[in-house]
């Protein structure tokens, strides 16, 4: 067996090098550090509708060659958001379709726009979008990191408005594990 000589400047026999402070609680972290632990809750609306095309010719191109249904989706949440005072654009990814959007400078709103296709091979009408709010925090002066926020109560009374008006049939209008 190996053993370690610490001489005199070493640990003292029966010394841990990790000793505990004696003081017992903790003391209350101030909100910015406590954000960091507690992430804020992404909203997930899922809902069925025959507005958007889920059966017809996708381009081979679009979505790095994947081709997923949803640019009609994408490009209907653009419009009504903006009848809204909520700005954005979209883009096709490798995924699916992203919504880029805004109400004021910041923060910045991501909705991932998908197609929900479960496992059975006949088409399916329903849809699935979440929504995340998130800032970029100046750090070392010249670098940025993206930090999520929580939606804003203005967003999600738009997006409700938008949902309870059309022709959706809502299954999930908040918090889902399920992705």
């Amino acid at each position: 067996m190996l053993q370690h000589h610490h001489g005199p400047r070493g640990r003292r026999e029966g010394k841990s090098l990790f000793t505990r402070s004696r003081r017992t609680a903790s003391p209350p972290l101030n909100s910015s550090v406590s954000h960091f632990m507690n992430p804020a809750v992404d909203l997930t609306i899922e809902f069925k509708s025959e507005r958007f095309d889920y059966t017809g010719e996708l381009p081979p191109g679009a979505n790095g060659g994947n081709c997923f249904y949803g640019k009609d989706l994408a490009e209907f949440m653009c419009k009504v958001l903006e009848q809204h005072g909520v700005f954005g654009e979209y883009f096709d990814e490798d995924w699916g379709w992203l919504v880029l959007a805004h109400e004021n400078s910041e923060p910045m709103i991501e909705m991932c726009v998908y197609h929900w296709q479960d496992e059975s091979s006949y088409p399916q009408n329903t849809w699935r979008i979440r929504v995340a709010s998130y800032v970029h925090d100046r750090f070392l002066y010249f670098f940025y990191k993206r930090r999520e926020v929580e939606n804003s109560s203005s967003l999600i009374s738009s997006l409700r408005s938008i949902f309870d008006q059309a022709d959706f049939q809502i299954s999930i209008f908040g918090e889902s594990d399920d992705w």
